[in-house]
């Protein structure tokens, strides 16, 4: 009993805990961790893109010649027919929405600052800033917890600074439920299809 427990116990953290990334970006330095609720940061260091090319030519040069195997025969895929598009995007479209609302938004902070040679060219800029801003984050797929965003005008430096971090997790229990309800409406979206094909052979 104690190893049943012990069990149950286990799988109702892995599902309910919480599972996600940590961006930040900072004075031209991206920096990528992983986030786990139970557990600290693990960092991931990225490559920039000068030791990219290096370790690219350094593959090159060690690779050597192999005996080539036959290609594999692809596969052709079967696509619905056209009146049946229509009805499968609208499925997709569903899905979609309930993965976004599965997401969670910790944290979302953007310090922007805007400058440019012109004046003129700075204002304009922030406005089309600000537009984008209230657009994208009143919609209601995105729900954040902590909202930091500060879009400002810079007339001295002549340049684009961004401050940023996005702290995004999910539940893995909220994915299940997404892939049944997924599973749900397909089968009774392919049992509805075979109901109209049969009703249209009898007639």
């Amino acid at each position: 009993m104690i190893v049943l427990y012990g069990f149950l116990l286990l799988l109702l953290i892995l599902l309910f805990s919480r599972y996600g990334v940590d961006l930040r970006y900072s004075e031209k330095q991206f920096s990528l961790r992983l986030h786990f609720s139970f557990f600290s940061f693990f960092r991931i260091q990225l490559l920039n893109k000068s030791e990219e090319k290096s370790d690219e030519k350094g593959e090159e040069k060690s690779e050597t010649p192999r005996n080539e195997k036959p290609p594999k025969e692809k596969r052709k895929l079967t696509l619905p027919p056209l009146q049946q598009l229509p009805e499968l995007a609208e499925l997709a479209v569903k899905t979609l929405g309930r993965f976004f609302r599965a997401l969670e938004i910790d944290v979302l902070k953007l310090h922007l600052s805007i400058g440019t040679r012109d004046p003129y060219d700075t204002a304009m800029s922030l406005n089309y800033a600000n537009a984008a801003a209230e657009i994208l984050f009143n919609t209601e797929l995105l729900r954040v917890k902590k909202l930091d965003v500060i879009i400002s005008p810079d007339f001295v430096n002549e340049e684009i600074t961004l401050d940023g971090r996005l702290l995004l997790t999910v539940r893995l229990y909220k994915l299940i439920a997404v892939r049944l309800a997924l599973f749900v409406d397909y089968r009774r979206w392919k049992h509805q299809q075979k109901k109209t094909t049969t009703e249209e052979e009898r007639n």
